[in-house]
């Protein structure tokens, strides 16, 4: 009786342990010729941002295939607040960085706010920067401008510097991004931001690419500092990696 109580305490434990494994997340792809992008169309109408890139608490993996970190694992995680109404998401990036991030009335996604955890302060901008604006028409950009105000995270009341932000934002493809879990027809959204500040200069060209089913598929930037006499540029590509 005690061999058949074991024999059969061991095949529970297997279904136990192939159901576990069953459950976590495929490990993601390495190989870089795994990741791609197709040549780009002439863009089409999109959707409505919310159809695009739905804002719930989420998490997504990317692989990092050109720039600063090729070869990495990046995840970029959504939170919901309870505390702040009009930005009622944290939107985690790569880079130590935390969008606040909310709807427009209009049903655009917009910015309230950007917390720099590797300098300890967080920027606000008013009014609320375009993530992903609404009725965004095909080769026809929009343009936006806020004043920015950089508070210490430690000590709100704390004024680190202030400035202009402006940016342009445009869907100018449709463009069929490849990953390690199928091919996925996206649009592709092209955005140029400049933040002029007292002590440093912002400049940045940026690329994401939205598919309704998944959201964010892919996402390419390029960012230069130049504070006094010194310039450092950062870039990066990242793309999906599971679903």
């Amino acid at each position: 009786m005690i061999a058949y109580q074991t024999r059969y305490l061991l095949i529970a434990l297997g279904l136990c342990m192939l159901s576990l494994a069953a459950c976590q997340a495929p490990p993601v792809v390495t190989d870089l010729e795994a990741y791609d992008f197709e040549d780009p169309t002439a863009p089409t109408t999109m959707p409505p941002p919310a159809s695009l890139y739905t804002l719930k608490s989420d998490s997504i993996k990317l692989m990092v295939t050109a720039g600063d970190g090729v070869g990495e694992v990046v995840n970029i995680d959504v939170t919901k607040v309870n505390d702040d109404a009009d930005f009622p998401y944290r939107r985690a990036l790569p880079g130590d960085r935390i969008e606040h991030v909310g709807y427009a009335a209009d049903g655009s996604i917009i910015v309230g706010a950007v917390e720099d955890l590797s300098h300890n302060v967080i920027t606000y901008f008013d009014p609320p920067m375009p993530l992903l604006p609404v009725n965004l028409k095909p080769d026809e950009p929009q343009s936006f401008k806020s004043k920015m105000k950089i508070v210490s995270r430690k000590n709100p009341q704390m004024v680190t510097d202030t400035g202009e932000a402006s940016k342009t934002i445009t869907h100018d493809a449709d463009q069929t991004v490849v990953t390690p879990v199928g091919k996925f027809k996206a649009y592709r959204v092209h955005a140029t931001y400049t933040a002029v500040l007292k002590t440093a200069r912002v400049q940045t060209a940026e690329d994401a690419w939205y598919n309704p089913k998944l959201g964010l598929v892919a996402e390419r930037d390029s960012e230069t500092v130049t504070a006094l006499i010194l310039q450092w540029t950062n870039k990066k590509t990242i793309i999906r990696s599971q679903r």
